[in-house]
């Protein structure tokens, strides 16, 4: 059985490809990639603009990787891929 930790991990990652997946959501993070600059040049002469800028950038790339996640699988999903596949 999974342990309560892996559960919370798992419903927060559900959650954030939920919102991705929706009509508002992918344009709520479509806003939050384009104000992080994430696809746009972190660097600055100056070292408090630059760390401003990374700091921006990493929080849109955790947003970015936790909708990117996989799943762990459950003893229930495996169970339910192996009734699968013997139907096959």
């Amino acid at each position: 059985m999974a342990d309560l930790e892996t559960i919370k991990y798992c419903d927060l990652i559900r959650a954030y490809k939920a919102v991705a997946e929706s009509a508002d959501g992918a344009l709520v993070l479509a806003d939050i990639a384009s104000a992080a600059g994430l696809d746009d040049e972190c660097f600055d002469l100056s070292p408090r603009v630059t760390a401003y800028r990374l700091g921006q950038r990493s929080i849109a790339l955790h947003i970015k990787r936790q909708i990117a996640a996989e799943l762990p699988a459950t003893e229930n999903d495996e169970q339910d891929e192996r009734q699968d596949r013997s139907f096959v």
